[in-house]
C-alpha cells in the first residue's frame, strides 16, 4: 500500500516538474507551424516530381508571394538501382533513390540562412506487364516526393521556430 502512495506521488511531482520544463512541441498550439511556413514561398517546380515534394511541404502552410520573407530553392536526383533479379517469375524489385539539396534564402539580402540534403529510397516491384511497371513507378515516385517533402517541411519548420 505504501509502495502505491509513493508511486502515485512520484508520477504526479514528475508531471509537475515536466510542464515547468519548457518544452513546446514543434507544431504548438494551433497552427504555429502554419504561420511559420507562410513566411516561406516556394517557386513553381517544372517537372512532376518536384511539384509533388512542393506540395508535401507547402500542405500545412498559408504562403503568399506577399507575407513570404524566405525562399525555398531545392534541387533533386533521382535514380533506379536493381535489389533483386528473379529470372523464375519475371519480377524485379527495384529501389528509386530520390535526393534533395534544399536551401532558404532570406528574401531581403539574397543570404542562404539554412540548408540542408534529404533522401528517400522507396522499393517497387517491375514485372512482364507495362501499364503494372508504370504504375508502380509512379506510386514509388509519390511515395519517396512525399516521405522528402514531410522532412524539409519539418527541419524548415524547426529552423523557423528557432530563429
Amino acid at each position: 500500500m505504501l509502495k502505491r502512495i509513493f508511486i502515485v506521488q512520484f508520477f504526479l511531482l514528475s508531471s509537475l516538474l515536466v510542464t515547468a520544463c519548457g518544452f513546446q512541441p514543434l507544431h504548438g498550439n494551433g497552427n504555429e507551424s502554419a504561420v511559420n511556413l507562410s513566411q516561406v514561398t516556394i517557386p513553381e517546380q517544372l517537372d512532376r516530381t518536384g511539384q509533388l515534394i512542393r506540395n508535401e511541404i507547402l500542405q500545412l502552410s498559408r504562403s503568399s508571394e506577399k507575407s513570404a520573407i524566405y525562399r525555398l530553392d531545392f534541387t533533386k536526383k533521382e535514380s533506379e538501382a536493381s535489389l533483386i533479379v528473379s529470372s523464375n517469375t519475371g519480377v524485379n524489385r527495384k529501389s528509386l533513390q530520390l535526393s534533395v539539396d534544399y536551401m532558404l534564402v532570406r528574401l531581403s539580402d539574397g543570404k542562404v540562412v539554412h540548408k540542408g540534403t534529404t533522401f528517400s529510397n522507396v522499393a517497387f516491384d517491375r514485372s512482364s506487364i507495362p501499364f503494372a511497371d508504370y504504375q508502380a513507378r509512379i506510386d514509388a515516385t509519390e511515395r519517396a516526393a512525399k516521405e522528402v517533402g514531410y522532412d524539409i517541411r519539418t527541419r524548415i519548420s524547426a529552423f523557423l521556430k528557432t530563429t
